[in-house]
């Protein structure tokens, strides 16, 4: 429950309905989550237009500060919460590894079709055309960046698991 923002409400549903599903505790508190942020910058922007009292566009630009926002408190809440899932979530061990081999494969394609391996047709045509090194480098890199992933995979294992094989 050590989660900004998200501990509490997480401990409310638990507390509500014992041994809850986990998806629907999800939903449950991400409704909860996003209620509790609707509310807080409703009523701290009353706050705010309550004590500036604009009747025009020109008074709210007037006013020298924004009208519409968090709380301090819901705030600094938020911005521990991006940290926290930014620190255990985003960017995790579990999250990045995956990314760091996606980009080795899309390195390793690139600098094989640089090298010579063989695009397919019109992709060949436009780098034996290209006689500038930028030019060449960016035939390949539109050619790997319009791959799906499947296919990014299929001609990694192509190119490189028949040179494994070969030696």
């Amino acid at each position: 429950y050590d989660v900004p923002l998200v501990g509490p409400l997480v401990q409310e549903v638990e507390t509500r309905w014992p041994g809850i599903e986990p998806s629907r505790k999800a939903h449950e508190v991400q409704r909860r989550l996003i209620t509790a942020a609707i509310e807080n910058v409703i009523a701290t922007s009353m706050d705010e237009i309550e004590a500036v009292s604009p009747g025009t566009v020109s008074d709210v630009r007037a006013a020298g500060r924004t009208l519409i926002h968090f709380s301090p408190e819901y705030a600094a809440g938020e911005k521990a919460l991006k940290a926290f899932m930014f620190e255990r979530v985003y960017r995790s061990e579990q999250v990045m590894e995956p990314v760091r081999q996606s980009e080795r494969l899309v390195a390793e394609l690139f600098d094989a079709y640089l090298g010579g391996a063989e695009m397919p047709g019109r992709w060949n045509e436009a780098l034996r055309r290209t006689k500038d090194e930028t030019g060449r480098a960016r035939v390949v890199s539109d050619f790997v960046a319009g791959m799906t992933d499947p296919y990014a995979q299929e001609q990694h294992a192509a190119l490189f698991d028949a040179k494994a094989r070969i030696g």
